[in-house]
């Protein structure tokens, strides 16, 4: 092994101890409870009053060395008091929002590109303006993707979206509906392109 690739190789194990260390109160505040310890890059995001489960090996970028795609160099985990974010085994991902009210389900061996979105719920309620907002009835619908998924850079999954095993989002695609297994999907509003 070279040099250059011995000395990039102790960089990237040190940031990634560093990772741990600036994280891990964030993790004991918010109550995240983990499988094992996760390979981070960076310093999350995070916001727990519901529940966050991270499974084994699994690998999280959240700033702007690790994706220069011009994405917002941070990952964002929040939950709502009703909200649960898993995360499967061996998955990766880079630089995301994760928003939950109810349950966003991620598998395992999935890779989520740069600027990834994923929002089970509206946010608010469409049918009024007022200033003090009854929350309780904001239109929320769980997101469910499948082991071996990888979804593109920039891409959007809205709520009551389920992404089938192997499938593949492309980049900045918009996901307003359910994509079965092994289908390549993309577009705005995205469709079906191929067979995987």
């Amino acid at each position: 092994m070279g040099i250059k690739r011995k000395i990039y190789r102790m960089i990237t194990n040190l940031k990634e101890v560093i990772g741990i260390v600036l994280n891990w109160p964030q993790f004991m505040l918010w109550d995240v409870k983990c499988e094992g310890l996760p390979h981070i890059r960076g310093v999350l995001h995070i916001t727990n009053y519901g529940q966050i489960l991270i499974g084994k090996n699994v690998s999280i970028n959240s700033n702007l060395e690790s994706s220069e795609l011009g994405f917002y160099p941070r990952t964002i985990l929040h939950t709502s008091q009703t909200g649960q974010i898993i995360i499967g085994d061996h998955s990766g991902i880079s630089n995301v929002c994760i928003n939950a009210r109810k349950l966003i389900q991620i598998g395992k061996h999935v890779r989520l590109g740069a600027g990834v979105k994923l929002y089970d719920n509206d946010f608010h309620n469409l049918s009024r303006i007022v200033d003090n907002e009854d929350t309780s009835d904001i239109p929320s619908s769980p997101i469910i993707i499948g082991d071996n998924v990888f979804i593109g850079a920039g891409s959007i999954v809205l709520k009551g979206v389920n992404i089938g095993e192997n499938a593949i989002v492309g980049a900045g695609s918009v996901v307003t509906h359910s994509i079965p297994a092994n289908e390549v999907w993309g577009g705005n509003p995205a469709k079906y392109i191929k067979d995987r």
